[in-house]
């Protein structure tokens, strides 16, 4: 018997693409990624700020917790340097105080309320974290005695902003939507002002009359 031949039938549904239609593909989601990138590095970045300056309220509140802490326990006068935030002019707010316009590595060496400790957590010389912190004049249980009460600062810095001494800003950055490094290049990243005193001993709630009274 002969062999019958049939002819060959294509289904144009099983072609698959063109090398045009592929090419015309690739253009158009190259061009829906181009569109894209701008807000997805802005997504990431802010991602980041946001990160970075909730590490930086945390750190601000746990220097708060330290000195409260010594507070507690009782800081002798000659014993203040590296423990309690140095004072700004006498009179002056917190709020008052300028932005830092120089940087230490030690506690001990925080003896102006314009210095600024590094925070370097893997030692590489260059900090995560630059931290400001002070206090206004306060009152003393007596005038060669410890604190009694006082209102501290403390500002945290991005570890970028080291490279802007001179031209910092004390107002918070904003963790709205950014580009790059945004605001922490020259603004504090957290701000804290609040209220430390001894509260346990006798003359503690005299002195602290007295504090509210030259407010």
């Amino acid at each position: 018997m002969p062999i019958q031949k049939h002819p060959l039938i294509i289904n144009t549904s099983e072609q698959g693409f063109s090398l045009v239609e592929i090419t015309v593909g690739f253009t158009i989601a190259s061009a829906i990624l181009a569109a894209m990138a701008p807000f997805l590095l802005l997504t990431v970045s802010t991602r980041v700020q946001n990160y970075r300056a909730e590490q930086a309220m945390q750190l601000a509140q746990s220097q708060i917790n330290r000195v409260q802490t010594l507070m507690t326990q009782g800081v002798p006068k000659n014993q203040e340097l590296g423990k309690i935030p140095p004072a700004a002019a006498p009179g002056a707010k917190v709020a008052q105080v300028g932005p830092p316009t120089s940087l230490v590595k030690k506690p001990e060496e925080l003896d102006s309320p314009t210095k600024a400790l590094e925070i370097d957590y893997d030692n590489d010389n260059n900090p995560e974290f630059i931290v400001q912190m002070f206090r206004d004049e306060g009152i003393r249980f007596d005038v060669e005695d410890g604190l009694a009460v006082f209102q501290i600062g403390i500002r945290v810095y991005a570890g970028v902003a080291k490279d802007n001494l001179g031209s910092l800003s004390t107002q918070a950055a904003s963790i709205n939507f950014i580009q790059g490094l945004g605001q922490q290049k020259t603004q504090p990243l957290a701000v804290l002002y609040t209220e430390v005193s001894r509260s346990d001993l006798k003359p503690s709630l005299e002195r602290y009359q007295d504090y509210l009274n030259q407010l």
